[in-house]
């Protein structure tokens, strides 16, 4: 009789170390496109705007995740390798599907693994109208040795490099967050390009970080600007903080998916605290 017992809190312990997801619901959509920061993103690619989408929330453990399914060929089959697979958090904005700028976004594949804050995941299963997705938990990534396809992790990488814009030195993020931990609680990564009205008009609301001690790191991308042209505005408008361009790598580790957008980041662990495309929005607790 203890035997059985003991075998039964066994498999009880194995089936409830494979449950440690569960499913929540769904919410059926479409990918809006609208508002200043995606006008551009929408001119460039307009096979992003009105694609059907459907989102499964999932607990996992203390944590929550999306996996937002898009119909790309807008056939109403969520399940072709055409489709994207967008893994997000529930407190993320949402971000649109524009490769450049999304940073968990991978064709779907039956029995993809992706790795939400260090989790191991595999999606086994998308059904055709998308109201179905069986995920496997399979382990924590660091004990794994499985690759992930798809990363949505709480830290910023600290070996991605900026390049300063006035004296065109690499630096690594590290350095940065670490130049900056003894004298600024928080970084803000701010994204911009200069012919983005929104941009400039966050000028107020960014000197107003500065005054309260947060290090502001304004994000160019060369795609978007020039040097010269970074140079000209930044003079005009006394535009604030610290300017370098960043990189595809520094894109997706932050998020970053459309104009203006930030991220709140703590200096001395490199953990995200918050992002949005709207600055009042990540501020409104501090």
């Amino acid at each position: 009789m203890n035997k059985l017992f003991f075998l039964s809190f066994i498999i009880c312990c194995l089936v409830g170390c494979n449950n440690k997801v569960s499913y929540l619901g769904i919410k059926q959509d479409t990918i809006p496109v609208s508002g200043p920061h995606l006008v551009f993103l929408s001119l460039k690619n307009p096979e992003i705007s009105s694609l059907p989408l459907k989102s499964s929330l999932f607990k996992l453990g203390k944590d929550s995740l999306v996996i937002t399914m898009v119909d790309k060929n807008k056939n109403r089959i969520f399940n072709e390798k055409e489709d994207l697979l967008i893994i997000t958090s529930p407190d993320s904005p949402y971000i649109p599907v524009y490769k450049d700028f999304n940073p968990n976004t991978t064709p779907y594949s039956k029995d993809l693994i992706i790795s939400y804050q260090e989790n191991l995941l595999q999606i086994k299963n998308v059904s055709i109208d998308g109201e179905s997705i069986q995920l496997k938990y399979i382990g924590n990534a660091k004990k794994v040795k499985i690759k992930a396809q798809a990363v949505f992790e709480d830290f910023i990488d600290p070996t991605i490099k900026i390049r300063e814009l006035f004296s065109n030195k690499e630096i690594k993020i590290s350095n940065l967050l670490l130049s900056q931990a003894t004298s600024s609680k928080f970084i803000y990564f701010h994204f911009w390009y200069t012919s983005c009205i929104p941009c400039i008009e966050e000028i107020p609301e960014l000197k107003k970080l500065e005054e309260k001690g947060i290090t502001v790191v304004n994000i160019a991308l060369e795609k978007f600007d020039d040097p010269i042209r970074l140079k000209e505005i930044i003079k005009k408008f006394d535009y604030p903080g610290e300017h370098y361009f960043g990189n595809n790598a520094l894109i997706k580790n932050l998020g970053q998916n459309g104009f203006p957008f930030g991220v709140l980041v703590e200096s001395a662990s490199g953990k995200k605290i918050k992002s949005d495309n709207n600055i009042k929005e990540i501020f409104a607790e501090y």
